[in-house]
C-alpha cells in the first residue's frame, strides 16, 4: 500500500461542492430571498399606511381611539416578539429588513402616543394627594443635599 499526499485530490471534493451549491442550498437562498423581499414590502406598505393615519388618529372620537388604542398595544406586542424572532435569526441577514422593522416599530409608538392623547384629552386631571408631594419633596431634598456634599 502506498499512501500519497496529493493536496489536490484531497481537496478536489470540497472545493467541487464549494462552487456548486447543491440544489438544496439553492432553493433555500431563492426562498429565503423571497421571503426577505415579501416582509420588506409588507413591512412599506404598513409604515406608509400608518404614517398616513397620523392626521386621522387625531381627529377621532374618544370612543373609537381607545378601541383602536388597545388593538395597537395588541399589535405592539405581536410585533415586539417577531422582532425578537428575527433577531435571534439575525434579521435574515438584511440590514434593510432590520432598519424598516425598527422605524416601524417606531412608527407604532408615536401612532400609539398620538392615540393615547386623543383618548384621554377630556379626561378629568386627578390631583395629587398632600402626602406624596411632601414624600416626593423631601426625598428630593434629601438627594440633592447627598449630592452637594
Amino acid at each position: 500500500m502506498l499512501l500519497t499526499l496529493d493536496i489536490n485530490l484531497m481537496a478536489e471534493q470540497v472545493i467541487k461542492e464549494r462552487n456548486q451549491p447543491s440544489f438544496f442550498l439553492r432553493f433555500l437562498y431563492f426562498i429565503k430571498t423571497k421571503v426577505v423581499k415579501r416582509i420588506n414590502r409588507d413591512l412599506d406598505s404598513f409604515i406608509l399606511s400608518l404614517e398616513g393615519a397620523y392626521k386621522h388618529a387625531e381627529e377621532l372620537e374618544t370612543q373609537s381611539a381607545l378601541s383602536l388604542l388597545k388593538d395597537t398595544k395588541i399589535v405592539i406586542t405581536k410585533l415586539d416578539s417577531f422582532d425578537e424572532k428575527l433577531m435571534k435569526d439575525n434579521y435574515l441577514d438584511d440590514e434593510q429588513l432590520k432598519q424598516k422593522l425598527k422605524y416601524l416599530l417606531n412608527a407604532l409608538y408615536k401612532f400609539e402616543s398620538i392615540l393615547h392623547k386623543t383618548s384621554y384629552q377630556d379626561a378629568p386631571f386627578l390631583k395629587t394627594p398632600e402626602e406624596i408631594s411632601e414624600g416626593i419633596s423631601k426625598l428630593n431634598q434629601r438627594n440633592f443635599s447627598r449630592a452637594s456634599s
